[in-house]
C-alpha cells in the first residue's frame, strides 16, 4: 500500500510538472510569434506598450521566477515574455 502511495505521488509530481512547462511554452511560443499583433488590438497607446516592454525586458528574469508561487500569473508572464521577445 506504501509503494502505491508513492508511485502515486511520484506520477503526479512528473504530471504537474509536465503540464505547468507545457502551458508555459505554449504561452510562450505562441506570443512570440502573435504576441505584438494581441497587443496591439489591446491598446493602441504606444507609449504604454513601449513602457511594458521595457519594465518586463528589465526585471523579466525576477518577474518569471516570482510568478511561480502564484495561480496564473506564471503563464500571463511567460506571455508577455514571448510577446516582448525576451530570450528563451
Amino acid at each position: 500500500m506504501k509503494l502505491l502511495i508513492k508511485t502515486i505521488l511520484i506520477l503526479a509530481t512528473i504530471f504537474t510538472t509536465i503540464g505547468l512547462l507545457s502551458a508555459s511554452l505554449t504561452g510562450y511560443f505562441l506570443s512570440k510569434k502573435y504576441g505584438m499583433k494581441v497587443l496591439d488590438k489591446l491598446s493602441s497607446n504606444e507609449e504604454q506598450k513601449l513602457e511594458m516592454t521595457n519594465l518586463f525586458n528589465k526585471h523579466g528574469v525576477l518577474v518569471i521566477v516570482l510568478s511561480r508561487a502564484v495561480p496564473m500569473l506564471p503563464e500571463i508572464s511567460s506571455c508577455l515574455a514571448g510577446a516582448c521577445e525576451m530570450s528563451f
